[in-house]
């Protein structure tokens, strides 16, 4: 199991206020948080669009601060 980065409790109750559930604790998704600075300066770019429909990336912006999402890719 990977080990949990500095933003793992701050996204997963971002989550849990925007109104997502828990299926499980194993970790059925692989997720990759962005603080909401990192989206702007990375994903906002035209590469990063160009990532995120080459990829069909789903990116999720959060604030790590007030622990709630800011916006995310559909």
């Amino acid at each position: 199991m990977p080990r949990k980065d500095k933003y793992h409790d701050a996204v997963r109750i971002a989550l849990e206020k925007d109104g997502w559930t828990r299926l499980s604790s194993s970790g059925v998704i692989k997720m990759s948080t962005f603080p909401i600075d990192a989206w702007h300066n990375t994903f906002k770019a035209s590469l990063g669009q160009l990532m995120i429909k080459t990829y069909n990336l789903r990116v999720i912006g959060f604030d790590p601060q007030s622990q709630e999402v800011k916006l995310w890719t559909p």
